[in-house]
């Protein structure tokens, strides 16, 4: 993905939901996508679908898969690409699954559509990927439909459904969520032996930084359609550089601190449709200035791979993370 642009045409203007989104995917590896509600995340990865829904238009930039140009694709040559190289696990199982189909039969038509099964072949494959996500009693549970399922099997079901054809990229929209701590962790081992077994490159879209310390070799950090801040999980994580990156670790509750009140990032995201002059995160930040109220700054990239965008790097690289009092 390069400089992708995706904005809503509603009333009052564009909503810049994506704007100038540029991340490369590799094979074998996952990116982590985080940020706070409502900065553009979700629509970035429906953005590689190109699932946007209406009014919601891709305005510019490019998507390659394999050197290939996914917005230059007609709709039927898309639908071949959807499924079959890239597939998606969307953030609520329930809402994603047609109540009036068998489970079984949901992950049949993506192998009878992309691989040309017949009916018997493909629903045993599809019972060879309910194994596959570890499904207790798969026999049982390909006749059954979605309400009939826990929330951690529908999660199972929408995985299967999601690596019957064995793609190249997979995205994981919020993966976990609403799901119990027990059931999380089986979901996220499931992911990690699944992408060592096929290989594949794995966008973790989610705000929970502890999957992403878990999960990702890389993250970027979004922050109002843009990314703020860009590089190894370690890297990151050992020294955050962005005021914003620092400010949600430090919002993470800590098992080992007693504390009278939980640390907060001042104010909410900006309306994608009036974003303000410069570093959009300025609004918020306790360091900004004039020159950040006035100029947005670029990612710049240091030696290491590190890539962020904020005026006062040298200032945030040596100081400790903001903490609420005790």
């Amino acid at each position: 993905m390069h400089e992708l642009r995706t904005w809503f045409h509603v009333r009052g203007g564009p909503a810049r939901a994506v704007d100038g989104v540029s991340f490369a995917l590799r094979a074998g590896q996952t990116l982590g996508l985080v940020g706070e509600s409502g900065c553009g995340k979700t629509v970035a990865a429906l953005s590689l679908m190109r699932l946007v829904p209406p009014p919601g238009r891709i305005e510019s930039g490019r998507v390659l898969l394999d050197g290939r140009s996914l917005l230059e694709l007609d709709e039927r040559q898309m639908c071949a690409v959807r499924g079959r190289q890239i597939a998606m696990v969307f953030q609520e199982p329930m809402s994603s699954l047609n109540p009036v189909l068998t489970c079984g039969y949901q992950i049949m038509e993506a192998v009878m559509l992309h691989q040309g099964a017949n009916r018997p072949q493909a629903r045993e494959r599809a019972l060879a990927m309910l194994r596959l996500v570890g499904m207790p009693a798969p026999e049982q549970r390909l006749d059954e439909y979605p309400h009939q399922l826990s929330g951690g099997m529908r999660q199972r079901v929408m995985i299967a459904m999601a690596l019957s054809c064995q793609p190249q990229v997979l995205i994981a929209d919020e993966p976990t969520t609403a799901l119990d701590v027990t059931v999380q962790a089986q979901i996220l081992a499931l992911l990690r032996s699944l992408q060592r077994e096929l290989g594949m490159a794995v966008l973790l879209v989610t705000h929970d930084l502890g999957v992403v310390a878990e999960m990702a070799d890389s993250v970027a950090v979004m922050y109002a359609g843009r990314i703020v801040e860009q590089a190894d999980t370690g890297a990151l994580f050992g020294r955050p550089l962005h005021p914003y990156t620092r400010g949600l670790m430090a919002a993470v509750p800590r098992l080992d601190r007693v504390r009278d009140r939980l640390q907060v990032i001042p104010g909410t995201v900006p309306d994608a449709r009036r974003l303000p002059a410069g570093c959009r995160f300025a609004p918020r930040c306790p360091r900004a200035d004039a020159q950040c109220r006035e100029l947005e700054p670029e990612l710049e990239e240091d030696t290491n791979g590190h890539r962020v965008a904020c005026w006062h790097v040298d200032a945030a690289a040596n100081s400790s993370l903001d903490r609420a009092p005790a």
